[in-house]
């Protein structure tokens, strides 16, 4: 029972720490676009200009009833100030911290993606696209979204992929017991680590769920 405790101890933790999505991808792709389309509401600043967004912008969402934290981050590009570069930098960080990356691409980009486990690669702007043209690059990258958050297509594909994607999906750990802080988490790891030799000392680490806050 610990273990199986300590198996759905992501789940439980996810519920309090949300998992954090980014957004990523060059310049113009239409990535601040979409974000506001995911959130619903108009958080980041869009202009045809390059490098409009300068610094990583965060929100909460719910999607099926998880929460999730959102982030817009700077255009991946060659900087020409230092506050560009700042904001690539600080985008190109994040991608090492964030549990998903949406990879965001502009339908008229032939550029090499790479597609790593921890990403979502998405074609936007797939308005501009003909069916023809659509239908082709959907054969070619079928594990690929198809997006156009001008036209608020594609979204809930995008958000059932995150979804299905994280530590909320799997079997149903909803319908189980689950900690759901690193603290309790830890009380379980300690009581695992007691239980083979002294049953009575993991006796006690379980009882301080009830004696601490």
């Amino acid at each position: 029972r610990l273990e199986s405790l300590i198996q759905r101890a992501p789940f439980g933790c996810a519920l309090l720490e949300s998992p954090r999505i980014g957004v990523f991808g060059r310049p113009n792709v239409g990535k601040s676009t979409l974000f506001n389309a995911l959130l619903g509401v108009e958080r980041t600043l869009v202009h045809d200009t390059p490098g409009t967004t300068r610094d990583a912008v965060e929100a909460p969402v719910e999607w099926s009833g998880f929460p999730f934290r959102l982030i817009d981050t700077a255009g991946m590009r060659e900087a020409e100030t230092v506050v560009e570069a700042e904001g690539v930098q600080r985008a190109g960080a994040l991608r090492d911290e964030v549990d998903l990356s949406i990879v965001v691409l502009d339908s008229s980009d032939e550029a090499l993606v790479d597609e790593d486990p921890c990403s979502i690669i998405v074609m936007n702007k797939v308005d501009r696209l003909t069916d023809t043209e659509r239908h082709a690059l959907q054969q070619e990258h079928p594990g690929w979204i198809f997006t156009s958050a001008l036209e608020a297509t594609g979204l809930s594909d995008l958000r059932g992929r995150v979804v299905f994607r994280s530590v909320f999906a799997g079997p149903t750990v909803r319908e189980m017991p689950s900690p759901f802080t690193r603290r309790q988490l830890s009380l379980l790891q300690r009581a695992r680590q007691c239980l083979p030799s002294d049953r009575q000392a993991a006796v006690a680490v379980l009882a301080e769920f009830d004696s601490q806050p």
